[in-house]
């Protein structure tokens, strides 16, 4: 797994404060990203899971929650669209995804207005078979984020936070996370349409940072302006060497 940051706390890039000095040039500079044969990988909080589920590190998406056969699991958060809405709604213990073969616009993306016939009609695939539902056995029980819904047929879907969970027909192989990017509960921002989301544990970081996806992996930020974090070679564990002059280009990450 190629990744910014190595570990709970061993190595940063976040915006801000820098790898540097003088020391950082006096020797060839490291790459930026994690050696495919690193066996380091990001850290997450433990949660209560049902069984059969594990949590799998990604390359950009980080750690995720998968079934034992390796499917990362996916959520369909209920967006407002321009001329309605589509997804799961939270808490209604019903799933908005069935095996309804449509084959017409629904119209809620405007400019594309309801109506128009859909291509390859012939090879189109419901809902259900694009994004199959993660079911449960007879027995199961809800335990901490995890809960139940019943679906149309009367089996019952595994929901996370409120939300029925699902695998993506996209993806083929363990640590596969093609059907969307990580869930933030902050929402997905720009004109899209209803995505889906993939799901896991929260990372093991202080609530002043987070860890944002980059093209070559992944990266921890301060929360405040998404500022990218540094290390630097000239300091010290438990320490700071930068001070003075360095202090106006170098601005310490405050701790509450």
């Amino acid at each position: 797994m190629h990744s910014h940051w190595k570990g709970p706390w061993s190595v940063f890039a976040l915006v801000g404060l820098a790898v540097g000095g003088q020391a950082a040039h006096a020797q060839e500079p490291a790459p930026f990203w994690q050696s495919s044969a690193s066996t380091e990988a990001e850290q997450w909080l433990p949660e209560p899971m049902p069984p059969g589920f594990e949590v799998v590190p990604t390359e950009l998406e980080g750690p995720v929650f998968a079934t034992a056969a390796g499917k990362t699991l996916y959520i369909w958060p209920r967006a407002g669209l321009r001329n309605g809405s589509a997804g799961d709604q939270r808490n209604s213990g019903a799933s908005a995804c069935d095996d309804t073969i449509y084959k017409e616009t629904a119209g809620l993306m405007s400019p594309y207005p309801p109506g128009l016939l859909l291509p390859d009609l012939e090879r189109r695939r419901s809902c259900a078979q694009l994004w199959p539902a993660v079911l449960a056995a007879g027995d199961a029980k809800p335990v901490g984020k995890w809960t139940l819904v019943t679906r149309a047929n009367g089996e019952r879907q595994w929901a996370y936070d409120g939300y029925p969970v699902y695998t993506s027909d996209l993806d083929r192989q363990r640590g596969d996370v093609l059907g969307g990017v990580k869930y933030d509960k902050g929402g997905f921002r720009g004109e899209y349409g209803a995505l889906r989301a993939a799901i896991g544990p929260q990372p093991d970081i202080p609530p002043e940072f987070q860890v944002v996806a980059v093209s070559t992996g992944r990266m921890l930020v301060a929360r405040k302006g998404l500022l990218s974090v540094y290390v630097s070679d000239a300091d010290e564990p438990g320490k700071s060497n930068c001070s003075g002059a360095c202090l106006n280009t170098w601005q310490p990450v405050p701790a509450p």
